[in-house]
């Protein structure tokens, strides 16, 4: 068996979620925070959502239409949506209206359990 082919190219970035229930910090500093500790890291690798139920969200993205980004690069910007008593409702639409244009994919749970991945079915799922 030879190397397998991706037929899509790299797989998309994972998305970055953090949820907390509370927060003594205030938005606007919760985002400093985050552009502070994120500029050293692959932006691949970004907290995509940040969502405090209590006050709010920081996220990339568009705050009226909801909309998040996921390709980032050291140019985005993070969002601030002071949602307060429907923070949950609106990070909940934030994720589904994610899921509902994202590329799927079927993972290799075998490789993320650790388990050998030789063999054909595994190799005919990795070209999909």
């Amino acid at each position: 068996m030879g190397a397998t082919v991706a037929l899509w190219g790299p797989p998309p970035p994972p998305l970055g979620v953090v949820f907390a229930f509370k927060s003594k910090l205030k938005l606007t500093i919760l985002k400093e925070d985050l552009e502070n500790f994120q500029s050293g890291i692959n932006p691949r690798l970004w907290i995509n959502i940040l969502c405090i139920h209590d006050k709010g969200i920081i996220f990339y993205g568009d705050s009226q239409s909801l909309i998040i980004k996921t390709e980032l690069n050291p140019t985005c910007k993070l969002e601030i949506l002071n949602a307060k008593e429907d923070t949950l409702f609106k990070f909940y639409v934030i994720l589904v209206g994610h899921l509902s244009i994202a590329e799927e994919r079927i993972p290799n749970i075998r490789a993320y359990a650790g388990i050998p991945t030789k063999g054909p079915i595994q190799d005919a799922l990795d070209l999909i």
